[in-house]
């Protein structure tokens, strides 16, 4: 599996603030769709204040993670999505 990040720096991509009802909600429509997807890990999403930050996910590939994150959000992801490899 790849390491795949999702960013979320552009203002359209930004995470507003959501309750813990809704960020368990969320959780909950996305850990329903992987049942579809064997062996890809969404690890979550990290935000600062602003709400700019990123989405950590193991998957084959940038693709999936696009079709998983549409599925969920009802669009592609807004920002860049890219893999990514440990430096150190």
């Amino acid at each position: 599996m790849a390491r795949i990040i999702v960013y979320h720096y552009a203002k359209a991509a930004r995470v507003p603030p959501l309750s813990a009802e809704q960020c368990a909600d969320i959780r909950r429509r996305y850990d329903a769709v992987l049942t579809r997807y064997p062996g890809v890990v969404f690890h979550g999403v990290f935000v600062n204040g602003s709400g700019q930050g990123f989405c950590d996910w193991e998957a084959p590939n940038i693709e999936v993670v696009k079709e998983i994150v549409t599925q969920v959000d009802g669009h592609p992801p807004l920002d860049d999505v890219c893999e990514v490899k440990k430096l150190l």
